[in-house]
């Protein structure tokens, strides 16, 4: 029986401006006026995503761009929330809404291929009041992830 290797291929890019124009000018709107601090292209699953780290006043975010389907994936960015939880079905976005209310708030938000099956799902990590992190996968239409 031959056994598969997942395999994963990641490397640091040095210059933003060796980046294809099309992920710059997405990643630009997140990045303007930061301190770009580490970007990673990560190539798995059949797509290359670009993971990019920045400062902002004294925060540290990132935000993960898929530059082969042309998506924002996800991010720490309460304005990468905003962008990724648009594009889910109305279901979906109800789903976060009551996961993140008061005093939940989202820490980080991202959309996954699932290794199985390679459907997509999202993955979504809250923070409490009390500075617990819980962790949410669930479908795209917010049911829970089978």
């Amino acid at each position: 029986m031959q056994t598969l290797i997942k395999t994963e291929h990641e490397r640091v890019i040095n210059d933003f401006n060796l980046l294809a124009k099309d992920t710059q000018q997405v990643l630009r709107e997140f990045i303007e006026g930061a301190q770009v601090l580490e970007i990673v292209s990560a190539d798995a699953h059949g797509v290359t995503e670009v993971s990019t780290n920045y400062l902002r006043g004294d925060k540290v975010f990132d935000v993960i761009y898929d530059e082969t389907t042309r998506k924002l994936l996800g991010g720490s960015d309460p304005a990468v929330f905003e962008k990724v939880i648009a594009v889910l079905p109305e279901s979906g976005r109800q789903a976060v809404a009551e996961k993140t209310q008061s005093p939940q708030r989202i820490r980080k938000i991202k959309i996954k291929h699932d290794d199985k099956d390679h459907r997509e799902y999202v993955h979504l990590h809250t923070i409490d009041s009390d500075g617990n992190i819980n962790s949410f996968k669930m479908e795209l239409d917010g049911s829970k992830k089978r």
